[in-house]
């Protein structure tokens, strides 16, 4: 008997690449949730899943605009809580590092990195529901995994990516010094078999594990994107 996933945020950047690697997997079966729309994209009449993967972020065009982070996280909290309660094992996608800013007060080495104050609209809502999340899963006794990935990196069309927007208006200034400092990335495509790794090997111990495959200095960073 196939084992049941249900995937939350399948139609963002990490949850495509999580999808397409489990998808043909004969041993499971795999039904997607619109987290926006409230309802299954596939059909699915099951009440209950095996595994729960939850991938899905809140984006914001306006970074400034901090007044309905909250409401719009509890939001979501709230519309998938009954997909989180009929489920068994849960992998959470949280976030480390979702943004870059280039302000001396942020990367001296004497400075610490305020996640909260720097990190974008996205970074922020999943940090904001990681921390309800496991306060779920701990009234509820659910076995969890919290995957927490540097900046993730992929293929995909990086000039309509916020970080892709924010190098191409340096490029087109044509600025071209950049603080003397490395970045953590992971690939989207390694991060997904880390996923599928998870699942295979039920490492579901209620702990938080942060991804990273290297590091870059940022005029690198800007090759390759």
């Amino acid at each position: 008997m196939k084992k049941t996933i249900c995937c939350i945020g399948s139609r963002g950047f990490i949850g495509k690449q999580i999808y397409n690697k489990l998808i043909n997997l004969e041993t499971y079966e795999i039904f997607r949730y619109s987290s926006e729309k409230n309802e299954f994209i596939d059909k699915c009449d099951l009440k209950s899943f095996d595994y729960l993967i939850f991938s899905a972020g809140i984006h914001n065009e306006s970074e400034n605009d901090n007044k309905n982070i909250f409401y719009e996280t509890k939001k979501i909290f709230r519309n998938t809580k009954k997909i989180f309660l009929n489920s068994g094992s849960i992998i959470y996608i949280s976030s480390f590092k979702t943004c870059f800013n280039i302000s001396e007060k942020i990367i001296k080495s004497t400075n610490n990195y305020n996640f909260y104050n720097y990190d974008n609209y996205y970074g922020k809502s999943k940090i904001i529901f990681e921390k309800l999340f496991i306060k779920f899963c701990k009234k509820f006794k659910k076995k969890y995994t919290i995957v927490c990935p540097s900046h993730v990196i992929g293929p995909e069309d990086m000039r309509f990516s916020a970080n892709g927007k924010f190098f191409n208006n340096l490029l087109k200034k044509k600025i071209i010094f950049y603080p003397d400092c490395n970045i953590s990335i992971v690939d989207v495509r390694n991060l997904a078999q880390i996923v599928k790794e998870i699942i295979f090997n039920e490492e579901f111990n209620n702990s938080k594990v942060i991804i990273n495959d290297r590091s870059l200095s940022i005029n690198d960073y800007i090759d390759k994107i």
